[in-house]
């Protein structure tokens, strides 16, 4: 229903390019949630590249491992600061 909605948008609108990033992520989240149901653990590491990037890419694969790191601190960081100002 996502795409459907993006496809009658123009492709000159962020807004076409938005729903569709978001449906190919509500997509993931489904396809891991099918092989969970099906008892199949995913192999998301696998699925991700990683090992290929560390291969072929180690600096890379530490500078989006440091920004994920960061962004994770930072979002932990402002829970904890607004549980606090309650």
């Amino acid at each position: 229903m996502l795409r459907r909605l993006a496809y009658k948008m123009t492709e000159n609108d962020i807004r076409h390019f938005m729903l569709l990033l978001l449906a190919d992520r509500i997509n993931v989240v489904e396809g891991v949630a099918d092989d969970l149901m099906e008892g199949r653990v995913p192999n998301v590491f696998g699925e991700m590249g990683i090992k290929a990037e560390w291969q072929h890419n180690r600096a890379g694969l530490a500078k989006q491992a440091e920004v994920a790191t960061a962004i994770v601190g930072i979002g932990y960081y402002m829970l904890k600061r607004r549980d606090a100002d309650r």
